[in-house]
């Protein structure tokens, strides 16, 4: 039997065996069992039967001022390590006195997909970062051969995220349209400026002289040119994980459809076709169908 402690010092819940230490820190020589507890535990004493080799977990405050970035760095883990372990899907979005899940080691979540899949076929898929069954096994406590339930999860020790599941989550996956503009309207709810009542602006209004050069927020290609009588001419790109892109009030087109383009093709020029007050950009970014705020995703 092992004794498994919880103990709170300020913002930070250390999680490990034996007592409580007078000062807990990630530095700390710790080998405890892996596990989340509640902020108003102090001092708890709980009995499991077994304690492998798993790393441990800090539990930790977020404070005004904090970012992803910097708490990774003063707990010597990855932005990759927080995000995967705490399910972040908008590190922007990071609230106050959220409590953070904090390995003691960099590495990543796997989730098993399917039944039947073993430790070594998923240490496997992780070459990369040097991954090897050994060591997965004894950091998730298992044998290399066992045969992993749908839903198991393995942590996966220095493995990191997708680069464009980081970005995207980040908010970095996209740019900037224009390279001079002023933003006159934004993603919500507002007073239409044409007919003075509430409605819902599915996109970015940035202002910019007649004629000012459109560039593609992201790389994909041209799914659509086209007018309508609310975003007069409009090109939508495709961009891959289900993202698209609008481009509307156009004044000028300069691509086609099925064609290729990068950050610095020119696609269109900006005016004030179809229901516009004066030369502008409505800009919209949609996954999967649904516009998203871009004030998320842009730098």
């Amino acid at each position: 039997m092992k004794r498994l402690h919880f103990c709170t010092a300020a913002s930070v819940t250390m999680i490990f065996l034996g007592g409580c230490a007078k000062s807990a820190s990630p530095e700390a020589d710790l080998t405890g069992q892996g596990g989340f507890v509640s902020p108003e535990t102090t001092d708890m004493e709980i009995i499991v039967e077994s304690a492998p080799l798993l790393p441990y977990y800090t539990v930790y405050r977020v404070k005004r001022g904090d970012v992803i970035g910097h708490i990774a760095r003063d707990f010597g883990v990855t932005e990759d390590t927080i995000i995967n372990v705490n399910n972040i899907d908008n590190s922007r979005a990071l609230q106050i006195d959220t409590y953070l899940r904090i390995p003691s080691i960099p590495g990543i979540l796997y989730t098993a997909a399917q039944d039947g899949e073993t430790v070594a076929e998923v240490a496997k898929k992780y070459r990369a970062y040097d991954v090897v069954p050994e060591n997965l096994a004894a950091v998730n406590g298992r044998d290399i051969g066992d045969a992993l339930s749908k839903g198991d999860k393995l942590f996966v020790p220095n493995a990191r995220l997708d680069r464009a599941k980081l970005q995207e989550i980040n908010g970095d996956l996209f740019l900037w349209p224009l390279q001079g503009f002023h933003l006159t309207s934004y993603w919500g709810g507002r007073r239409s400026p044409l007919t003075g009542r509430r409605e819902f602006h599915n996109g970015f209004d940035l202002a910019a002289p007649q004629g000012t050069a459109v560039y593609p927020a992201r790389v994909g290609r041209v799914a659509a040119v086209d007018f309508n009588n609310t975003y007069g001419t409009y090109i939508i790109l495709s961009h891959d994980s289900a993202y698209r892109t609008l481009y509307g009030h156009l004044s000028k087109v300069d691509v086609t459809v099925g064609q290729w383009v990068s950050r610095s093709t020119v696609i269109g020029r900006v005016g004030s076709t179809g229901l516009s007050t004066g030369p502008h950009l409505h800009f919209t970014i949609y996954k999967n169908g649904r516009s998203l705020n871009p004030a998320y995703h842009l730098p």
